[in-house]
């Protein structure tokens, strides 16, 4: 027998002898301590366990043996190094000759026995190279496991079939699952959600983004959708879905009423797209997340839309850049959302938005006090819309971003922003590069420049800065401290 074939006989010995006593009481033992301990153990486990299937050094007893007494050789046993990392003594627990058994069902005894503590499982379509990694998520406090749904076969080659997606659906039943697909098993994914229907109730996030499979003719992404109607989270960013897609998929996102985020950036839905969500969007009134970046979405489109926008009072990000606004959209996006008061990202980026766009728009920026992310990049709102849209800023403290890149703001704009924006203390980002500011204009940034200690990008490219302002913004700069990318390139700042 070979070393590959008595591997494979060790790992199914392992999966189906009983857990011994010694590692029961080891289980027991672990049991009290802290869940964070605990998921540094498991995870020490998985990392050994892994190991030994990848280099097949734990043959037999002998060979464990050997492998003990050759620690100074950590390149070809690092299993080793790993063993001396384990936590709570396990090396001495683990007596050579049943070490790699009872790791491997110690590690499977407490993984099931830490999924029901689990708020959040992460499935992949593939693993990462760390896979079946126990980790906590700092920015929510919550614990969570990625896993996927991939099985050997025979030949030892990775294989995702439906039944084993419904079979892990199924383990994580008490739990919250978030679905991370790309590009593998894609129509065995959708068989397995569509034939569960009703027991996808955990499901609360779908992320199919840059599947491009999803636009295909026959694809049953509506069904998937509706079959996941309970989700709070949808991601189909970058899947080539055309104007037919994006009506089918409306139709069904009608069903999911707990939505909250909404990404469709870089698809097709056209305007006759956009009508449709904005009808979806009516039953969907809890959303607080969406982004229609990229979606060849023109005036007629934003107004259908934006009957479905002023149903969603809860709105704080929306991300609608690169379409083709104008100034009749967004005078259609701003009345729609006059009442909604808690955006704090808004990016109408790209949008051919002229002077009369940049006041409408200015009028919602003054309505939301939590604003911090305002992008009007490569509009047009000139000197004027600046002016406005610094005197609404005024009520804007808590600014972090502002993008008014290429926007034909000259001295007089840019003069009201500098003097506006030294009030947003928290400041990290600013760009204003290609406007024609002037010799003026970058002597009266200084002073902000002062008080923005949090300012980590700066960029002036192209602003026809000279002189004596250009000595004084150099002079200004001096405070930034945290500063990491500053850009002046096109200027003659000496």
């Amino acid at each position: 027998m070979g070393s590959g074939e008595k591997a494979k006989a060790q790992r199914q010995n392992a999966q189906a002898a009983p857990l011994p006593k010694k590692a029961l009481d080891l289980v027991n033992e672990l049991r009290n301590l802290p869940l964070q301990e605990l998921k540094g153990v498991v995870s020490a486990l998985e990392s050994l366990t892994r190991d030994i299937r990848d280099e097949i050094e734990f043959e037999n007893e002998r060979q464990d043996q050997a492998c003990l007494s050759r620690h100074n050789e950590p390149r070809k046993y690092k299993t080793v190094e790993r063993l001396r990392q384990l936590p709570c003594g396990l090396l001495g627990r683990l007596v050579p000759a049943d070490r790699v058994l009872m790791a491997m069902q110690v590690s499977k005894w407490m993984r099931e026995e830490l999924t029901a503590q689990l708020s959040v499982v992460v499935l992949k379509s593939r693993p990462d190279p760390q896979p079946d990694l126990l980790f906590a998520d700092m920015s929510t406090n919550q614990s969570i496991i990625e896993s996927s749904c991939v099985v050997d076969d025979e030949e030892d080659e990775p294989e995702i079939t439906s039944e084993s997606i419904s079979q892990t659906l199924e383990q994580f039943r008490n739990n919250s699952v978030v679905l991370q697909w790309r590009c593998d098993a894609v129509e065995e994914l959708f068989a397995a959600l569509v034939s569960n229907g009703p027991g996808n109730k955990h499901i609360i996030e779908l992320d199919l983004s840059n599947v491009w499979s999803c636009a295909s003719q026959d694809s049953p992404l509506a069904s998937v959708v509706e079959s996941c109607r309970e989700m709070s989270r949808l991601r189909l960013a970058s899947c080539r879905l055309d104007t037919r897609a994006i009506t089918a998929l409306a139709a069904a996102l009608v069903q999911c009423r707990s939505l909250s985020l909404l990404d469709l950036g870089n698809n097709v839905a056209g305007d006759q797209g956009a009508a449709a969500l904005g009808g979806a969007l009516q039953e969907c009134t809890g959303l607080t997340v969406l982004d229609l970046r990229a979606n060849e979405v023109r005036a007629g489109g934003w107004r259908r839309l934006a009957a479905g926008l002023g149903k969603c009072p809860g709105l704080t990000e929306l991300s609608l850049g690169r379409n083709v606004m104008r100034d009749e959209g967004a005078t259609a996006v701003t009345d729609a959302l006059m009442e909604c008061g808690g955006l704090t990202h808004l990016d109408v980026s790209d949008n051919d938005i002229d002077q009369m766009g940049g006041d409408v728009l200015a009028e919602l920026v003054r309505k939301s006090p939590g604003l911090t992310l305002l992008s009007l990049a490569r509009d047009h709102i000139g000197d004027h819309g600046a002016s406005r849209l610094a005197d609404a800023l005024e009520q804007c403290p808590g600014l972090t971003h502002l993008d008014l890149s290429k926007n034909q703001i000259g001295p007089g704009g840019s003069g009201r922003l500098a003097g506006v924006l030294g009030g947003c203390r928290a400041l990290r980002v600013l760009d204003l590069s290609e406007n024609c500011l002037g010799a003026l204009a970058a002597k009266e940034l200084s002073g902000p420049l002062r008080h923005w200690r949090g300012l980590t990008h700066l960029n002036l490219m192209g602003c026809e800065m000279r002189g004596p302002g250009a000595a004084s913004l150099a002079a200004g700069l001096r405070h930034c401290s945290g500063l990491t990318s500053l850009e002046l390139g096109g200027n003659e700042v000496g």
